[in-house]
């Protein structure tokens, strides 16, 4: 015997798809660093659902990408920046970013004698 599931369909519109869909390109974007990996599509055009799928899908696969093929440079950094911080005066000159580490924010790591921290946004 099959019992069918009673689960409500919730239907929505083509404008709250896009909506939808648009926030969360707007998300991912946000995430790709600037570099070789963030793409202009260059002027203001309407996408259909399946196109704005497909650029939130596309999107989503190349932070990923990015996130794995940066790894080992950024786990290098790390490395670095931890060892300024136990002997500043062997790594004068050094600098190291928090986006080159893959983490948030404008820090800057920087041994002159000493570490210096600078948070410096813009």
């Amino acid at each position: 015997m099959t019992a069918l599931l009673d689960i409500p369909v919730e239907l929505v519109s083509d404008a709250e798809m896009r909506r939808t869909l648009r926030g969360q390109i707007a998300r991912l974007e946000s995430q790709l660093p600037p570099g070789p990996g963030r793409r202009d599509h260059g002027g203001a055009r309407l996408l259909s659902i399946d196109e704005l799928e497909r650029t939130r899908d596309d999107l989503a696969r190349r932070i990923q990408e990015r996130r794995f093929s940066d790894g080992e440079e950024q786990e290098r950094k790390r490395r670095l920046r931890e060892e300024m911080w136990l002997d500043p005066r062997a790594h004068v000159g050094a600098q190291v970013s928090n986006a080159e580490v893959g983490e948030p924010g404008c820090t800057r790591w920087a041994s002159w004698f000493r570490l210096t921290v600078s948070g410096g946004c813009p």
